[in-house]
């Protein structure tokens, strides 16, 4: 009996060890397990979640830098694809809202935009900036007598040739219909009017050929300097006086205020 009883305990032993033994490795395991899906789902998925966040919230720079191979993986590429789309989108929103459609050049609002920083930078550091309105002369009857459509073109004609005289850092809008202003940072009265004749010179020598006819067009500009203190509504006020000036005189030549 006593060996019977001493056999049995030791079996009893033995199953203990083995349960013990295998709770152990069940624990590692689970722990090995928590581990990966800590490192290859959760953590990305927390990481992502808040790269979608950033996103929504209009970063649109932002992208996932989630690297892991498997489902979680796709969906962090699939997050950047979504994020690259729309930031071209937005870019384009963007383009459209600055530039006029017709003749690529800032629109009324963005020149707006851009000259009130440039009168605060001029007022506060005292530096010199200028500025011109120019508009094609008869353009009414240009447009009766040959269309909108070849308007249209005599438009993107004039940009063209403008802006070949202008530094990199100048802005060209076009301010309503067949009216555009000019600003020039860094730049007074006298080198103003230069650029200005250069422009006037540049649009009278260019034709847009139509029905193998030349046509031609000028413009009549105004220039002026801001003085101090003054807002943008005064300064380009002056430019346009100075503009009609050039009307009034018999077209084709700039004046300044």
């Amino acid at each position: 009996m006593t060996t019977e009883a001493q056999v049995l305990h030791d079996k009893q032993t033995n199953y203990l060890w083995y349960g013990i033994l295998l709770i152990i490795i069940s624990t590692l395991i689970a722990l090995m397990i928590s581990a990966y899906i800590r490192k290859k789902v959760l953590v990305p998925i927390f990481s992502m979640k808040s790269d979608a966040q950033a996103i929504a919230g209009g970063n649109y720079k932002t992208r996932c830098n989630v690297s892991v191979e498997n489902e979680v993986g796709a969906l962090g590429e699939s997050l950047n694809s979504m994020a690259d789309s729309i930031e071209i989108q937005i870019e384009e929103l963007q383009k459209l809202a600055s530039v006029d459609e017709l003749v690529g050049i800032s629109n009324r609002r963005s020149f707006m935009n851009s000259l009130e920083l440039e009168i605060e930078r001029s007022h506060r550091y005292g530096r010199p900036l200028s500025a011109l309105m120019m508009d094609i002369d008869n353009f009414k009857s240009f447009n009766d007598s040959y269309g909108h459509h070849i308007g249209d073109e005599i438009l993107k004609l004039i940009c063209h040739v403008s802006q070949k005289a202008l530094r990199d850092n100048d802005l060209m809008g076009r301010f309503g219909g067949e009216e555009f202003t000019v600003m020039f940072p860094e730049t007074n009265i006298d080198s103003a009017i230069i650029v200005a004749e250069r422009i006037r010179s540049a649009v009278e020598d260019s034709a847009l050929t139509y029905n193998s006819e030349k046509l031609h067009v000028t413009v009549s500009i105004g220039a002026t300097q801001l003085v101090k203190d003054e807002d943008s509504n005064a300064f380009l006020k002056r430019a346009d006086k100075a503009m009609y000036l050039s009307k009034e005189n018999g077209r084709n030549q700039t004046s300044w205020l």
